[in-house]
């Protein structure tokens, strides 16, 4: 597949919806537009704005049809839940450059993307913390412990996991 689809009722008919350089590895959907704290994610499926890695890159889409090539240098997609954000001013996304896995941020509504830190090989999740009403906190499971920043990832710190655990694969962020 090298198409982003939609449906517009839960169960219906999948159809185009933008063109992607290469399959959609993750796509992510922000609870609001791109730029704005305040304005909801459209309502009407045609017009999402969201953001999605592939094997070719990153790509942010305005209003369902413009696709933007916002790749940071060589960086490629590598999976799923590796593509996050708050609002709709950060973002965040752990990408392959070169063989290491990197994260980048955004600030600017996925427009462009900063490179923060390099990220192990087995970090396998990305999340911003749901309902955070600054819109700066990050979480990252890089291997076999929680990076959290609150500071959409200028700094972070180490959350404290099970012992013995091996590769974290998921978890849920609420404030």
């Amino acid at each position: 597949m090298t198409r982003c689809k939609k449906a517009e009722i839960f169960g219906g008919v999948y159809e185009d919806l933008v063109a992607a350089a290469g399959a959609p590895l993750s796509i992510h959907l922000p609870w609001y537009v791109w730029g704005s704290r305040t304005e909801k994610n459209h309502p009407d499926p045609t017009l999402l704005d969201f953001f999605f890695a592939t094997e070719n890159g990153l790509y942010r889409v305005n209003d369902g049809s413009t696709v933007e090539d916002v790749t940071p240098g060589s960086a490629v997609g590598i999976g799923p839940n590796l593509l996050t954000s708050v609002y709709g001013t950060n973002a965040a996304a752990v990408l392959d450059d070169a063989g290491t896995r990197k994260l980048y941020t955004s600030t600017d509504g996925a427009a462009s993307f900063s490179y923060v830190q390099d990220m192990n090989d087995d970090c396998k999740f990305i999340r911003s913390l749901r309902g955070d009403v600054p819109g700066n906190r990050l979480f990252v499971a890089n291997g076999s412990e929680i990076l959290y920043s609150q500071s959409w990832g200028a700094t972070f710190s180490t959350k404290n996991v099970p012992v013995g655990t091996d590769v974290i694969l998921s978890f849920d962020p609420y404030g």
